[in-house]
């Protein structure tokens, strides 16, 4: 018989005589055919017990006993979905979702986790409401061999608990140096040989192998500036060769640090804008070789990107892009949650949050630059299409599971849609958009996302 999926409050069975004894509204056990007084399989996550199951006529209630409840790290009035197999005799209960993070020993009770508590309430929240038992984790959480988890659970407040290991894992790890560590890739290569849990988004990305990924789909070649590794010196000189204007890019750089806007004068010196922590510097040289010499040492520290620069729409002379959130709904479909015109600040040339940079509408930001109503409503339509086609593509080529992307946009005078970037740890900590109340919609595509991923 096919697996049933139903919703169930699990609550602590009042004769606690029995551990092993399951209570199961009685209806239900009918409608999924689950033969009373035999032995079946209760599963949540990696923790699994034979019990036996009763009928109850408590409606929509599944009955454990304080023993299972704390073997399971369970609660009661915890809302779940359970399916039955009959094939395995399994009744499975979860699906359990679990936040990979980072956290500090010093965080304040009020924010445990730091710049990412309130986006940890919101997902909690959603949880409760989509019955999705969730825990905030972090890499020392994890006793592979018992198949534990020492988490955070959310009931009023966030509280230690020891749980099965999760079906789903969102990496929300906020540091490459921790995420490249040693100990973090011998976990997560474990959890994924041992166990079936689903771990997503479970790498940064980096610039050099975005494009030279999507660079093998024919299809996105439309969408990509011509971008190169800029492994040496001749790279960006035989790119200045074939364009007036040039970026050079760290691969694995954030919030625009690092970059450099490299300008062809009309008497052939050129000028450069570099980015810095809080302000953007000029400097004007008088040849090519010059300006090499100067940029030699900045792609000797690390891999850097050299990036053809275009023509883009502006706002009153402000550099102007598109910050599209795509994520995989409850079907698995990759779809655009949100996307919003970043405006740059006066005198810089990128248009981070951190920089300055401010939000508006996709439709105000189009018109704003010159571009008619009709234009602007095919634009953003493209701006969309466009955005989910580049992270199917991504995650093909890469091989990878991925549930969310960050995908910036430009676009030209010509009002062609152009790929500057895509981020695998898209913003969290940005203020909520208008009108959303007190939770963001991308918490709910991570929730529904994850039933799902956990086949639930």
């Amino acid at each position: 018989m096919p697996s049933k999926k139903v919703n169930v409050l699990l609550n602590r069975a009042a004769n606690d005589g029995e551990s092993g004894a399951v209570l199961l509204d009685e209806q239900l056990m009918r409608a999924m055919r689950i033969p009373e007084g035999r032995p079946v399989w209760l599963t949540a996550g990696t923790f699994r017990q034979k019990v036996f199951l009763k009928p109850t006529q408590r409606k929509r209630a599944l009955l454990l006993s304080k023993i299972l409840l704390q073997r399971f790290g369970m609660h009661d009035g915890l809302r779940l979905h359970i399916r039955y197999d009959a094939t395995s005799q399994t009744l499975r209960c979860g699906p359990l979702l679990a936040v990979l993070l980072q956290r500090s020993a010093v965080m304040p009770a009020a924010r445990p986790f730091g710049e990412m508590s309130d986006f940890c309430r919101e997902l909690a929240l959603v949880a409760g409401r989509e019955h999705v038992w969730l825990a905030a984790v972090t890499p020392n959480s994890f006793q592979l061999t018992n198949q534990s988890m020492q988490g955070w659970t959310f009931r009023r407040g966030w509280r230690r608990a020891k749980l099965p290991i999760a079906d789903v894992i969102y990496n929300r790890l906020q540091t490459r140096k921790l995420e490249k560590s040693r100990n973090v890739q011998r976990l997560m290569k474990n959890i994924k040989s041992h166990f079936s849990t689903v771990i997503f988004n479970e790498q940064f990305l980096d610039k050099v192998s975005v494009f030279t990924a999507l660079s093998k789909d024919s299809s996105m070649h439309k969408h990509l500036p011509r971008s190169l590794p800029c492994r040496n010196l001749q790279v960006i000189r035989q790119m200045l060769e074939q364009y007036p204007t040039l970026f050079l890019k760290p691969a694995t750089g954030s919030m625009g640090r690092g970059i450099v806007r490299i300008a062809r004068n009309p008497d052939g010196g050129y000028t450069t804008h570099s980015t810095h922590i809080k302000y953007t510097s000029k400097r004007h040289y008088a040849d090519r070789d010059r300006l090499l010499r100067s940029l030699a040492a900045q792609i000797k520290r690390a891999p850097h990107l050299i990036q053809q620069g275009l023509s883009l729409l502006t706002v009153y002379r402000h550099n102007l892009d598109f910050r599209a959130l795509v994520q995989k709904d409850g079907s698995g479909k990759w779809t655009v949650t949100s996307i919003v015109a970043r405006i740059a600040a006066p005198r810089h040339f990128v248009s981070n949050l951190a920089r300055g940079g401010r939000i508006t509408t996709v439709m105000d930001a189009l018109r704003k630059a010159g571009v008619s109503r009709d234009k602007a409503q095919k634009l953003h339509a493209s701006m969309r299409a466009t955005a989910v086609a580049i992270a199917g593509s991504l995650e093909k080529q890469l091989n990878g599971s991925f549930g969310e992307l960050g995908v910036d946009l430009a676009v030209d005078r010509d009002l062609h849609v152009w790929l500057l970037e895509v981020n695998s740890k898209p913003s969290k900590t940005d203020p909520l958009p208008p009108g959303t109340g007190k939770i963001r919609p991308s918490a709910r595509k991570v929730v529904q996302y994850a039933k799902h991923a956990g086949k639930f």
